[in-house]
C-alpha cells in the first residue's frame, strides 16, 4: 500500500507541472493595443447632415421656447383677470346688515366669466354697414350722409299701393326710344334702356324719369352725374354683385360717392355682399321706396339683386315686373368712424 501511494504522488507531481506551463504560456489578450486601435479610428459624416442636424436642434429649442413662452403668458393672462376681478369685487359697495342687495342679475352675470359673452368692455368699432331711415314726406333727409350709411325711404315717390308711376314710366320710356331701346345687361341677367339711344333724349321725353331724378337730387342734396333705367321683366331676371364704377375707377370717384335708387313695381329685395368676408345683408324694396349709399359701402361691399328662387316665384301674367332707376353723383358726406355712430 505504501509503494503504490509513493508511485501515485510522483506521477501527479510532472502532471500537475505541465498544467501549470501552459497555464504561463497561454497568450494573454493585449487590452492596450486595441483600445489604441479603436483610437485611431475616424468615423467620416457629410458636413451638410451636420448642419441639418444643428438647424433642426435649433428650431426645436425655438419651438420648445416659444410654446413655454405663450403658457407663461396665457398663465399671466389669466391671473391678472383673476386679479382685475378681485379687485371689482373689493371696490364694489357692500349691503348694509339688513338691506337687500341692490345688485341687478346683469351684474351678477357681469362677475361671472363670459360663456356666452366674449368681452364686457363698450366697443367703440365704427359699422360695416348702418341702415338708416329718411321720412319720404320731408323735403329732404335732413341729416348728412356718412359713407358707411345705406338709407332706406319707404314711398319715396309714391305710395306702395300707388302703381300709376310704374305703368307710366314703362309707357313713357317705352314710346320715347326706338326699337333697340332695351338691350340685355350684365351677361343677360336683366334689361336696361339704352343711353345712347336717340343720343340719350328719351329721358328728357319721359316726363315721370325727369321727375324722379330730379326729386333724387333735391331730397339728397346730390350733383347727378349720371343715371340709367333698369328693368326686370320677372323675377327670373336679376343682377349680380358688383362694385360700381367709382369704387374701382379714379376718374369715377373724383366726381360720384353715392349711389342712389328708386324702385317701381314687384318688391324685390337688394343685397349687400362684403368683398372679404362674403357677408350679406338683404334689404326689401318696395313700389316707390328708394335706397342710397355712400362711398365706403360701394368699396367695402359690392351689391346686386338676387334671383328668386323657383319654388317662390309667381306664376306669369301676374305683377312681378320691376323697374329701378339709378342715380351716380356726389352728396357731401362724412367719412370718419365717430360720425358713422350719429343718429
Amino acid at each position: 500500500m505504501t509503494h503504490n501511494a509513493t508511485h501515485d504522488a510522483s506521477n501527479a507531481q510532472p502532471l500537475r507541472e505541465n498544467v501549470n506551463r501552459r497555464r504561463r504560456n497561454r497568450k494573454k489578450p493585449s487590452h492596450g493595443k486595441d483600445h489604441a486601435d479603436r483610437a485611431n479610428v475616424v468615423v467620416s459624416v457629410p458636413a451638410d447632415a451636420v448642419a441639418d442636424d444643428a438647424h433642426d436642434l435649433r428650431e426645436n429649442l425655438k419651438k420648445t421656447t416659444d410654446l413655454r413662452d405663450d403658457l407663461l403668458r396665457q398663465r399671466a393672462e389669466k391671473e391678472h383677470e383673476r386679479a382685475r376681478a378681485r379687485a371689482q369685487e373689493r371696490t364694489r359697495p357692500q349691503p348694509k346688515s339688513g338691506e337687500a342687495s341692490h345688485q341687478t342679475p346683469r351684474a351678477k352675470t357681469q362677475n361671472k366669466k363670459g360663456r356666452n359673452t366674449q368681452d364686457f368692455s363698450p366697443s367703440l368699432a365704427p359699422p360695416g354697414l348702418k341702415l338708416v331711415v329718411g321720412d319720404a314726406a320731408a323735403k329732404t333727409l335732413g341729416r348728412k350722409m356718412h359713407g358707411r350709411h345705406v338709407t332706406y325711404v319707404p314711398n319715396f315717390f309714391c305710395a306702395e299701393a300707388d302703381e300709376s308711376a310704374h305703368a307710366t314710366l314703362l309707357e313713357e320710356v317705352s314710346a320715347a326710344g326706338s326699337s333697340e331701346m332695351w338691350i340685355p345687361w350684365h351677361e343677360k341677367s336683366h334689361f336696361i334702356a339704352n343711353d345712347r339711344d336717340r343720343h340719350g333724349k328719351w329721358k328728357q321725353d319721359s316726363p315721370m324719369f325727369t321727375a324722379v331724378v330730379e326729386k333724387i337730387a333735391a331730397y339728397f342734396q346730390m350733383d347727378v352725374k349720371a343715371t340709367r333705367f333698369n328693368l326686370y321683366r320677372d323675377e327670373e331676371e336679376w343682377k349680380p354683385y358688383h362694385h360700381d364704377a367709382a369704387a374701382v375707377k379714379k376718374d369715377k370717384a373724383r366726381t360720384q360717392n353715392c349711389t342712389i335708387a328708386v324702385s317701381f313695381g314687384a318688391t324685390r329685395d337688394v343685397a349687400f355682399e362684403h368683398a372679404k368676408t362674403g357677408t350679406t345683408v338683404f334689404l326689401p324694396q318696395t313700389n316707390g321706396s328708394c335706397y342710397a349709399f355712400g362711398h365706403d359701402v360701394n368699396v367695402e361691399w359690392r351689391h346686386g339683386v338676387p334671383q328668386v328662387p323657383e319654388g317662390l316665384r309667381r306664376a306669369e301674367g301676374e305683377k312681378c315686373a320691376r323697374v329701378s332707376i339709378i342715380a351716380w353723383g356726389w352728396v357731401d358726406q362724412d367719412r370718419d368712424d365717430v360720425s358713422s355712430f350719429a343718429n
